[in-house]
């Protein structure tokens, strides 16, 4: 008899089989669905991190909370001031009238008018004083003029023999003598003077319309320094 058989019979623990499964398959996560890491538990158990705040999506101040309030200031506009004109010329030099000074200028604006002198010889008559005007002897062709400049460049033969020439075409042989000095009354300063005093008076002109006065008035406007100018208005042609 075998010896199963004499002790009875003896159930023996079935035999296990171990299954791996097989590797699966990354898992997709949806873009949408990916949880940002500010959004994860650290451990488990812990509450999730808040995001930061956005500057745009700052939380309003809860009811009973402190809110500071800025006053608005509003600033006045600023104000250009005019500068007052005077009848002195741009140089600062002031117009000291001779006597012979009316008779130099209306010679000057003579020959400008008649466009008889360009470049150097027409700024040595308009920087020139005219100082003597000797009477022409009988045996003298021409008569002797002195005039006088501060800027001795001015002071060249080729420009005085032209403003000689000018003269003549207007009836005065003369010879001019040219010295170097202070001067206080040349068509220059003359003719800037009367452009300065044209200049106050287009301001005075502007200012006292009735619109400038009404926008000055209510509006507290102010004309912009330099912006209003003299113009002379031009004649009839052929004149």
């Amino acid at each position: 008899m075998p010896p199963e058989a004499e002790g009875g019979t003896q159930d023996s623990p079935p035999a296990t089989t171990r299954q791996v499964a097989p590797p699966s398959a990354p898992v997709s996560i949806a873009p949408w669905e990916d949880i940002p890491p500010e959004y994860q538990a650290q451990d488990e158990g812990q509450p999730l991190a808040q995001p930061h705040p956005q500057p745009d999506r700052m939380p309003l101040p809860q009811q009973g909370e402190a809110t500071l309030v800025l006053p608005v200031v509003e600033l006045p506009a600023p104000r250009i001031e005019r500068p007052p004109s005077t009848a002195t010329p741009p140089s600062g030099r002031r117009l000291v009238p001779t006597e012979l000074g009316e008779t130099w200028h209306a010679l000057a604006e003579t020959l400008i008018e008649r466009s008889l002198l360009t470049g150097i010889a027409r700024e040595l008559l308009l920087q020139s004083q005219l100082l003597q005007q000797a009477a022409q002897e009988a045996d003298a062709t021409q008569a002797l003029w002195t005039i006088r400049v501060e800027n001795e460049t001015l002071n060249h033969e080729g420009s005085r023999k032209r403003l000689e020439g000018a003269l003549a075409e207007l009836g005065h042989a003369v010879l001019l003598r040219i010295e170097c000095g202070r001067v206080v009354d040349t068509p220059g300063l003359r003719l800037a003077k009367a452009r300065a005093a044209e200049q106050e008076r287009a301001e005075q002109t502007f200012i006292g319309h009735p619109y400038v006065q009404a926008m000055m008035r209510d509006l507290d406007a102010q004309p912009v320094a330099g912006s209003i100018r003299f113009t002379r208005e031009p004649g009839p042609q052929g004149a």
